[in-house]
């Protein structure tokens, strides 16, 4: 019956996900988080990570808009249903880019390298586009910094002086 529950709690963050329901990927990620300290060593962070999502909400409303309405997921084509995390997004763009011809043995394909020294300056102006479409300034930029310390399997708020 356990074994169930994390199927189906897995599938609950599949679905959020590819659906790019933010207020169902954190509820998601609420029900799995206790599956997080029995397989995952970084499970310690997950609270610290779940907290900070949720206090978007108070602490800057407009990114928390922007993953409301999905801007935390990368859409890969027009076909409902088919978003991704962008880590996991980024893995299948490195792995095409490592492809024969690609990234790896670049130096050794002469060809490979004319073509990303002509793509170069294209592929950089448009992440500086990407980069400047954000905001600048929110109020989350500007609020003050904790310090996490971790003990054992907890993480705890370090007082500032």
């Amino acid at each position: 019956m356990q074994y169930l529950e994390q199927v189906d709690s897995l599938l609950h963050i599949i679905n959020a996900c590819r659906s790019g329901d933010w207020e169902g990927y954190l509820a998601a990620l609420e029900n799995i988080i206790k599956y997080f300290f029995a397989h995952d060593l970084y499970a310690r962070l997950m609270p610290v990570h779940l907290a900070q999502m949720n206090a978007l909400e108070q602490d800057d409303p407009v990114t928390w808009e922007a993953l409301k309405v999905g801007e935390f997921v990368v859409a890969k084509s027009e076909v409902p249903f088919t978003y991704l995390f962008t880590d996991q997004t980024l893995e299948q763009k490195i792995k095409g880019l490592k492809r024969h011809g690609g990234m790896v043995g670049l130096s050794q394909d002469e060809t490979g390298l004319d073509r990303l020294v002509t793509t170069t300056p294209h592929l950089a102006r448009i992440v500086k586009q990407y980069l400047n479409s954000f905001p600048k300034e929110s109020s989350s930029s500007q609020r003050n910094e904790a310090h996490y310390v971790s003990q054992g399997d907890f993480v705890f708020v370090k007082d500032q002086e």
